[in-house]
Protein backbone atom coordinates (compact mmCIF):
# COMPACT_ATOMS: atom_id res chain seq x y z
CA UNK A 1 0.00 0.00 0.00
CA UNK A 2 1.63 3.21 -0.90
CA UNK A 3 1.49 6.10 1.71
CA UNK A 4 -0.79 9.03 0.98
CA UNK A 5 0.33 11.79 -1.16
CA UNK A 6 1.69 14.80 -0.39
CA UNK A 7 -0.25 18.16 -1.82
CA UNK A 8 2.28 20.22 -3.89
CA UNK A 9 2.30 22.97 -1.69
CA UNK A 10 4.11 21.12 1.12
CA UNK A 11 7.58 20.46 0.62
CA UNK A 12 9.06 17.82 2.34
CA UNK A 13 11.08 18.28 5.55
CA UNK A 14 14.98 17.60 5.17
CA UNK A 15 16.62 15.87 7.70
CA UNK A 16 18.64 18.71 9.33
CA UNK A 17 14.72 20.60 9.76
CA UNK A 18 13.62 17.80 11.68
CA UNK A 19 16.99 17.30 13.79
CA UNK A 20 16.80 20.86 14.82
CA UNK A 21 12.92 20.68 15.61
CA UNK A 22 13.89 17.25 17.84
CA UNK A 23 16.64 19.63 19.25
CA UNK A 24 14.22 22.64 20.70
CA UNK A 25 11.81 20.01 21.46
CA UNK A 26 14.16 18.42 23.81
CA UNK A 27 15.22 21.56 25.08
CA UNK A 28 11.70 22.29 26.04
CA UNK A 29 11.34 19.11 27.96
CA UNK A 30 14.45 19.13 30.23
CA UNK A 31 13.08 22.66 30.93
CA UNK A 32 9.90 21.55 31.76
CA UNK A 33 11.55 18.61 34.10
CA UNK A 34 13.93 20.91 35.69
CA UNK A 35 10.96 23.14 37.72
CA UNK A 36 9.81 19.41 39.65
CA UNK A 37 13.12 18.06 39.55
CA UNK A 38 13.97 21.45 42.11
CA UNK A 39 11.03 20.92 43.80
CA UNK A 40 11.90 17.38 44.87
CA UNK A 41 15.05 18.32 45.96
CA UNK A 42 13.77 21.27 48.16
CA UNK A 43 11.24 18.63 49.50
CA UNK A 44 13.54 16.31 50.33
CA UNK A 45 15.75 19.04 52.43
CA UNK A 46 12.60 19.79 53.97
CA UNK A 47 12.11 16.34 55.18
CA UNK A 48 15.03 16.12 56.94
CA UNK A 49 15.26 19.44 58.48
CA UNK A 50 12.02 18.05 60.18
CA UNK A 51 13.36 14.49 61.16
CA UNK A 52 16.31 16.80 62.76
CA UNK A 53 13.63 18.48 64.49
CA UNK A 54 12.16 15.60 65.45
CA UNK A 55 15.61 14.05 66.89
CA UNK A 56 16.21 17.31 69.04
CA UNK A 57 13.22 17.42 70.53
CA UNK A 58 9.93 15.59 70.96
CA UNK A 59 7.60 17.36 67.95
CA UNK A 60 5.65 15.75 66.03
CA UNK A 61 6.03 16.22 61.69
CA UNK A 62 3.24 17.84 61.20
CA UNK A 63 4.19 20.39 64.39
CA UNK A 64 7.99 20.34 62.35
CA UNK A 65 6.97 21.50 59.20
CA UNK A 66 4.98 24.86 61.08
CA UNK A 67 8.45 25.64 63.06
CA UNK A 68 10.13 25.20 60.00
CA UNK A 69 8.07 27.72 58.18
CA UNK A 70 7.28 30.47 61.12
CA UNK A 71 11.40 30.36 61.58
CA UNK A 72 11.81 31.25 57.20
CA UNK A 73 8.80 33.73 57.68
CA UNK A 74 10.69 35.36 60.63
CA UNK A 75 13.97 35.48 59.09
Amino acid sequence: MKPPARPASQPAASGAVVAGHLRAEAEQLRAANEQPMQAMDAHAVVDQAIGVLGVLGPIAPADGFTVLRVAVEVS
